[in-house]
């Protein structure tokens, strides 16, 4: 009987997704070529000369100088530097990792290698920015990267950012990717600014991003972290990407279909990270013909948020493609795509794909649309047997978009239904009450009591104290609503 009763709906899906023709979905080699090409494009660094014996004692000399001078001998000894070339990268390169060399002499190494502008030099930098132990190595090595100005180092860098433990290394790495093209140490900037362990480094954070946002053409660096996380971003004045760059984030396209999931993550992460422009290569890869580097692609789009709105587009396409539909609606919401919002409010209401319908209720709540509010209570509220995380996505959205008192009582029963995803209807209706509580005196106490029984800060709750915190917080609610007008 279940098989038969289920034929109707099934009938029904079809009629409603048929009527519009489908578009076929165009798969093909995206990301491996695109490799090639730039593989084949750039021009490899010619190898540099072996180091004779004059070039070997000019470039001990410059460092020396370097290490014993300050102003007009040290210009001087910098410029001189940039006349050595690729053959004194590896003198330079092993005294820098000599830790048996005074500190002076590594110093200057890191400054002759800045100083030398080639790829060769930025590499033996960013080498010794993720070997070094000496924490005062590595923020000199990341002020270099910045002066050695080779973008290609630029992913590597921001590789290193996501687990660099020192404050100047950290603040020192954020100047020099700002220099290269991306703002990603904005946050951890602002962080020190606010939290630095001590007075200097609180100031050394605040200056560079005000120095940053002067640089830029704004008025804080509040202003400018909120450009950078914005569409907006594609006004900012970045420096063009050189086809090395280009290569090294199309090899991290391609790494996403790797089984390695440290790879996958570390390639998420960078990728998530980039400038406005590098929306248009994920974009390109969500035809790619792996399913992988597709779903992956979406997920970086989706973290990298209103800065990626260039492909917004092409993510709407993808709702087309039933493997990476459900990601393609969460990066629409992840980016703010407005223009999203009937198609997929659409599939909300279609689509015979339940993982697609639930992030598309999800993406409705972020997006925020007033337009789709009746879909939204039409799911909700079915007679139809609709599953409960699908109706619970739908509560959620109705909830941010506003006053809803059908949703408000559906996720209260959630806080205390194992079916339902107890922890996500208790931060939607945490939420509720904050808005409330900015205009309701009444739900403002309301909330300081919520709020007293959660957890201590800190504090991991067991499963059974967290239950125990939910019954609570259900009681407290419920007992409430008519006081609130629900």
């Amino acid at each position: 009987m279940r098989a038969r009763a289920a034929f109707p709906w099934l009938a029904l899906c079809a009629c409603r997704e048929s009527s519009a023709p489908a578009t076929e979905y165009v798969l093909a080699q995206v990301a491996k070529p695109a490799v090639a090409e730039l593989e084949a494009r750039l021009l490899l660094e010619p190898a540099a000369p072996e180091p004779d014996a004059e070039l070997l004692e000019r470039t001990s000399g410059v460092i020396a100088m370097l290490a014993g001078s300050g102003g007009r001998l040290r210009a001087a000894a910098l410029e001189d530097a940039r006349s050595l070339g690729s053959g004194a990268v590896p003198l330079a390169a092993a005294t820098l990792a000599d830790a048996g060399a005074r500190a002076e002499l590594r110093v200057a190494a890191a400054d002759l290698l800045g100083g030398l502008r080639t790829v060769s030099a930025a590499v033996a930098l960013s080498k010794e920015l993720e070997q070094a132990s000496d924490s005062w190595l590595r923020a000199h090595c990341a002020r270099q990267l910045g002066v050695c100005g080779e973008d290609a180092l630029l992913p590597r860098m921001l590789a290193r950012l996501r687990v660099e433990k020192d404050a100047e290394t950290v603040i020192w790495l954020s100047v020099s990717l700002a220099r290269l093209g991306s703002y990603a140490g904005l946050d951890g900037l602002r962080v020190l600014r606010a939290q630095g362990a001590s007075e200097e480094l609180r100031a050394l954070a605040a200056a560079k991003l005000e120095e940053l946002a002067r640089a830029a053409g704004l008025a804080s660096g509040d202003e400018l972290h909120e450009r950078w996380n914005s569409p907006r971003a594609v006004e900012l004045e970045l420096p063009p990407p050189s086809d090395a760059l280009r290569l090294e984030l199309w090899r991290r396209i391609a790494d996403l279909s790797a089984w390695n999931l440290r790879t996958v993550d570390d390639c998420r992460f960078v990728l998530a990270r980039g400038a406005p422009w590098v929306a248009e290569l994920l974009a390109r890869a969500l035809h790619d013909e792996d399913v992988y580097v597709r779903v992956h692609a979406a997920q970086c789009l989706e973290r990298m948020g209103p800065r990626g709105a260039a492909a917004g587009p092409a993510l709407l396409e993808s709702l087309a493609e039933p493997r990476l539909a459900a990601d393609a609606a969460a990066a629409l919401a992840g980016l703010e795509y407005e223009p999203a919002a009937p198609e997929l409010a659409r599939k909300l209401e279609s689509s015979a794909d339940l993982e697609l319908r639930i992030a598309a209720a999800r993406a409705l709540g972020r997006l925020r649309d007033p337009s789709t509010r009746d879909v939204l209570r039409r799911v909700l509220g079915s007679k139809a047997p609709e599953p409960i995380d699908l109706r619970q996505a739908a509560a959620q959205a109705l909830l941010a978009l506003g006053e809803d008192p059908a949703a408000t009582r559906f996720l209260l029963a959630c806080l205390t239904d194992p079916a339902a995803d107890s922890c996500a209807a208790e931060d939607a209706l945490g939420a509720w009450l904050e808005r409330r509580a900015a205009g309701d005196t009444g739900a403002a106490r309301l909330l300081e009591r919520w709020r007293t029984l959660g957890p201590d800060a800190g504090a991991i709750p067991t499963a059974e104290e967290q239950r125990a915190r939910q019954r609570a917080r259900a009681e407290l609610l419920a007992n409430q609503l008519e006081r609130l007008g629900r």
